[in-house]
């Protein structure tokens, strides 16, 4: 089975932050309907875990540079939030942002553990 390169990961990655800031400054009545329901912070959480899972994958020398940037690009998106007529910046986001932010780092330092494990 082929490994998926770098290039096709780093355009997943870019791609996933491209779309996320648009849905973000969406009307919340435009928003496509979830597949099951949750908090908005869990959403934020979960969110930022897949991001930097992503992230993390397209550049595995970077994490704590990763890290500072997904944590700019969720302030980014709660001020620009702010600006628009339909949605609001709050404080609670931009955490839930970090704890998925934390949550990816510890899942993927996990991931990269066993599998180093593994024969």
């Amino acid at each position: 089975m082929a490994r998926v390169g770098l290039p096709v990961w780093r355009a997943l990655f870019w791609g996933a932050l491209i779309a996320v800031f648009g849905l973000a400054l969406l009307p919340l009545a435009e928003l496509p309907p979830l597949a099951f329901s949750l908090s908005d912070k869990a959403q934020h959480a979960l969110v930022f875990t897949a991001l930097w899972c992503l992230g993390a994958t397209a550049y595995p020398d970077t994490r704590g540079l990763l890290a500072v940037a997904l944590l700019g690009y969720g302030g980014a998106i709660e001020t620009a939030q702010a600006l628009t007529p339909t949605r609001q910046a709050e404080w609670a986001d931009w955490l839930a942002d970090a704890i998925g932010i934390a949550a990816g780092w510890w899942a993927t330092t996990w991931a990269v553990r066993l599998r180093r494990a593994v024969p």
